[in-house]
């Protein structure tokens, strides 16, 4: 059954275009506007908003129909196809352009116009599906990101309480010092200020490690942004830090100073950073290897490019896995259940 599709007649010849409007009529579909003109075109397509443009190559005005339809795509994303005469290689190669869904060489028969349209509104039909799948699949994938982000956090929470509770510690006895250096007559003002000042310095220790938490943890847009790799870096390295520490994992870090800046999303990078610090400790310890140290070396390439590498003494990635490691969720973990290096 034919879906009765509400179209556009974009057409230089008003004969031409009277004669499509009828052949419209008659295979059940409804004309909602006539143009002869490019730019109004495109004003009729974003106010009226078609189910289908046909749109001849030559128009009048300043922009012919390639360019017309090259911006209704753009800002409609409705689905063009082109009337035309002409078939030379060069108009074809320009119409290539614009994505067109079809082209009808002038003059067509009604089954010919039929046919076009019925496959133009399928292919947009499907192109709309494919757009709202992916939209979701990318909602999905970084919902999944951050539960994985998450993930890895949790299992860090014992060492980032033990990080967080050191400078707390350190509040409580600069405090009760302020207030000794307080008591009794001859108080000790300018001990008592140096004590509160290190308390304070310790509660924005705190603060900070809590912030870097909260910053990997978050669910936000990707947002890509000029950033400071080395900062970004020492940022992930704070919070794992004491973890390997308490596994008596020693982190050696030699990270190149005056490097540019880099393009990207803080949040991923500092994932990605985490999960691979977070597996060369996982490898060391599945290792008999007596050598327990994670290195950390950021550097600039011989292109110019900015690149960091985590090394450990463990195992190694088996060789049979070399080609799925990146896939996601692959993980050689029972238990494992992140993402993986996918993200």
């Amino acid at each position: 059954m034919t879906t009765r599709a509400r179209v556009m007649v974009v057409e230089d010849d008003r004969i031409v275009a009277r004669d499509i409007s009828e052949q419209l009529g008659r295979i059940g579909h409804s004309v909602i506007g006539v143009t002869a003109r490019g730019e109004a075109a495109v004003e009729l397509a974003i106010s009226n908003r078609p189910d289908l443009v046909l749109m001849d190559i030559r128009l009048e005005g300043d922009i012919d129909g390639i360019d017309a339809a090259r911006q209704i795509r753009a800002r409609c994303q409705i689905p063009v196809v082109f009337l035309t005469a002409y078939a030379d290689d060069e108009t074809v190669r320009r119409a290539s352009q614009a994505e067109p869904f079809g082209y009808l060489l002038k003059p067509f028969e009604d089954l010919q116009l039929r046919t076009v349209i019925e496959m133009a509104l399928y292919k947009d039909r499907a192109d709309r599906k494919l757009r709202e799948s992916t939209a979701a699949l990318q909602v999905a994938q970084a919902e999944l990101a951050r539960m994985s982000r998450i993930t890895t956090m949790g299992q860090l929470t014992a060492s980032i309480a033990h990080e967080v509770n050191q400078p707390l510690m350190a509040v409580v006895m600069n405090a009760e010092a302020c207030v000794q250096w307080l008591k009794g007559e001859k108080a000790n003002v300018g001990e008592a200020r140096a004590a509160a000042e290190r308390a304070i310095a310790e509660g924005h220790r705190a603060g900070a490690i809590i912030q870097r938490v909260r910053a990997i943890a978050r669910n936000a847009p990707v947002v890509s942004e000029p950033l400071d790799f080395n900062e970004m870096i020492e940022g992930v390295l704070l919070i794992v830090q004491p973890e390997l520490s308490r596994q008596e994992i020693a982190l050696d870090v030699d990270l190149q100073p005056d490097q540019p800046s880099i393009v990207g999303d803080r949040v991923q990078l500092q994932q990605v950073m985490l999960n691979l610090v977070s597996n060369a400790a996982d490898a060391i310890n599945s290792s008999k290897n007596q050598q327990r140290r994670v290195t950390v070396v950021s550097a600039m390439d011989p292109l110019g490019e900015v690149c960091v590498t985590v090394e450990d003494a463990g195992v190694g990635i088996d060789p049979d896995h070399l080609d799925m490691i990146f896939n996601p969720f692959f993980t050689t973990k029972r238990d494992g259940i992140g993402m993986g290096l996918s993200i």
